[in-house]
């Protein structure tokens, strides 16, 4: 069901998600395991290059997001449709998020009114838990 369609057509599973929280019917270990197995596998599958792209659900995103900051909330951040995430994944193991929705290359085809540069709005941010605008840069989280 389209996100914008939840609140009208399933009021409670639009408030989990607001709370940050994936249906009831789904066992969030296995599916973070999942997710978590799918990118280190693209990763595994590009050694040494500099870019590998992944084409994913906002949901997976943040489940990714989440695993890789240790969230214990699953869907924390709000994420727009085309937005670009950053992961860098180093040769160590390591993974930094660099950004998280990056939303330049569509902003002027938005129909939705965005916060003004240096704005805040509903959005939750897992970097000591304030408030940022959606499309704001988060940078250097390190897991």
């Amino acid at each position: 069901m389209p996100v914008h369609e939840m609140p009208r057509l399933d009021p409670a599973a639009w408030e989990r998600m607001r709370a940050g929280l994936l249906p009831e019917s789904v066992d969030v270990a296995a599916f973070t395991g999942r997710v978590a197995a799918a990118f280190e596998a693209v990763v595994a599958a590009h050694p040494g290059r500099d870019t590998a792209v992944v084409v994913a659900h906002a949901g997976v995103v943040n489940t990714w997001l989440a695993h890789l900051l240790g969230l214990d909330r699953p869907l924390v951040f709000p994420l727009d449709y085309t937005g670009i995430t950053r992961v860098l994944a180093g040769r160590d193991g390591r993974r930094v998020v660099r950004t998280v929705n990056e939303i330049a290359h569509v902003v002027d085809l938005l129909t939705t009114p965005r916060p003004a540069r240096g704005t805040t709005s509903r959005s939750f941010s897992a970097d000591q838990g304030r408030m940022v605008a959606p499309g704001d840069r988060l940078t250097a989280f390190s897991p």
